[in-house]
């Protein structure tokens, strides 16, 4: 049998003393808050909020909300009634590389002595943007179709839209992001242990008011002092994910990866 090697007196007690504290380490419990900004940290953008588009006719803002999964919608402000529509989108990428592709389908009508039971304009903007953090833009192309149409009587409830013209171009556009919107975001975490296993809640929040809560469960190491933690999204929030390495014990972040709001969020 081999001689095992002797420790010192010193070294025996720093080993003796290492083995404690892990012993009586404790998991993380409480309330914990995490800022990041695009210097700090990874960025996260959220685009809710309300932007100039003179380039519609009737038209000058655009209201967006984006969700937890990257969609984006919008509601048109018309206090007068002349036009009706809808905006679908989406956003993809990795800050401060993102794209957002939107679609917009608008309905104006229009007075016509020709057509005097009903006339108007279909119009569909199809809108590929990419960020410009710096300049603090969404910049890109709108490719229109515009479709005149009359309305056609088949004895309610079968009456249609007739196209009679069509019309398509393209043009340059760009958005300007609101103030609030920059990339900055907190984390907010409230873990309760049990034992090493952890459990509790998570959340997202803007700068623009807008929020996404999650689920969170997790595991903490005594011996590493370390926590792996999974935030997934609940509620309207669902498809968000992030999975996050805490170290020591004021629960710093470590590593971080995931997918919210269409984006690749990573911190290595």
């Amino acid at each position: 049998m081999k001689n095992l090697p002797k420790l010192s007196g010193i070294s025996f007690l720093l080993t003796y003393m290492a083995l404690t504290a892990a012993s009586h380490a404790q998991a993380p419990s409480g309330n914990f808050q995490y800022n990041f900004t695009t210097n700090d940290g990874p960025g996260l953008w959220n685009f809710s909020g309300i932007y100039a588009t003179p380039y519609y006719v009737t038209n000058d803002s655009l209201q967006l909300s984006h969700d937890a999964r990257g969609g984006i919608d919008a509601y048109y402000p018309s206090p007068f009634g002349l036009s009706s529509g809808y905006v679908l989108g989406t956003l993809r990428g990795a800050s401060p590389n993102l794209k957002m592709r939107l679609l917009s389908s608008m309905w104006f009508p229009m007075d016509s002595s020709t057509y005097p039971n009903g006339f108007g304009m279909r119009r569909r903007d199809r809108l590929t943007l990419t960020l410009n953090p710096s300049a603090r833009t969404l910049s890109g192309t709108d490719r229109v179709e515009e479709a005149y149409q009359m309305l056609v009587f088949d004895h309610y409830p079968y009456n249609h839209l007739k196209t009679v013209s069509r019309n398509s171009f393209s043009q340059p556009v760009t958005l300007a992001v609101p103030e609030a919107t920059d990339g900055s975001w907190t984390l907010d975490l409230n873990i309760v242990p049990t034992g090493n296993k952890l459990s509790g809640t998570g959340s997202i929040h803007f700068a623009n008011g807008k929020s996404f809560a999650f689920e969170l469960v997790g595991s903490y190491s005594p011996r590493s002092q370390k926590s792996k933690v999974l935030l997934k999204g609940t509620s309207v929030s669902k498809g968000a994910s992030l999975v996050l390495s805490l170290v020591g014990p004021l629960t710093g972040v470590e590593r971080m990866s995931g997918r919210v709001g269409g984006q690749s969020v990573r911190l290595q």
